[in-house]
């Protein structure tokens, strides 16, 4: 099987044309499986500036959500397994509010929406969607990962985190999990994309 580093190496090398005419302003990119992301800030649950990307880890779980919806709901503590289990081998999770009513809305109940539910991610707002937008986010939850090559980080995963929304014991596909075992082992991701299920967001 093809190592992961040789199939970026090669995903790269098809996707430069298309690289070299993208915007590097954020509400212009449009990411693909296997683009490099450009780095970018937003602010967290209290109104700080926060860059996503600031440290030395090897990659990054994002997961687009929005507290307001059910299936984000039913999905919050698969959310916090996967940070709590991949963050020690060095994948972070970072999660992204997508399509939020207002700010001050989403500033005033992102702090007890994160205690309530002992959440110790990251916690982000996508203000303008700008982000959600370059990323193709379909539906709440989404989960993308990065990881970081010689040239910054590239996606190399988009979609579900698993293959069951309202009953975590009869999950047969852990979409995230799988994935990273692909990673961890330096193998081709056996799936990169999937299809996203929750609630649709609107542009």
């Amino acid at each position: 099987m093809i190592g992961l580093g040789r199939w970026l190496k090669t995903t790269a090398l098809c996707l430069a044309l298309t690289l070299s005419f993208q915007s590097f302003a954020q509400n212009e990119q449009s990411y693909s499986i296997g683009d490099k992301v450009e780095p970018f800030s937003l602010p967290n649950a209290y109104g700080q500036m926060i860059n996503a990307f600031d440290n030395d880890s090897k990659g990054y779980i994002i997961v687009f959500t929005n507290q307001q919806c059910s299936y984000v709901n039913l999905y919050e503590s698969r959310i916090q397994a996967l940070d709590t289990k991949y963050r020690e081998m060095g994948y972070p999770l970072i999660a992204i509010e997508a399509e939020i009513e207002s700010f001050e809305l989403s500033t005033s109940a992102l702090p007890d929406y994160i205690k309530k539910n002992a959440i110790t991610y990251d916690y982000l707002i996508d203000m303008d969607n700008s982000i959600s937008k370059s990323f193709q986010v379909q539906s709440s939850p989404q989960a993308l990962i990065l990881v970081r090559t010689t040239d910054g980080l590239r996606l190399i995963y988009s979609g579900s985190i698993d293959n069951n929304s309202r009953r975590p014991a009869s999950v047969t596909r852990k979409y995230i999990e799988e994935a990273m075992d692909d990673i961890l082992a330096n193998r081709t991701l056996r799936q990169p994309q999937t299809k996203s299920i929750g609630c649709h967001i609107t542009y």
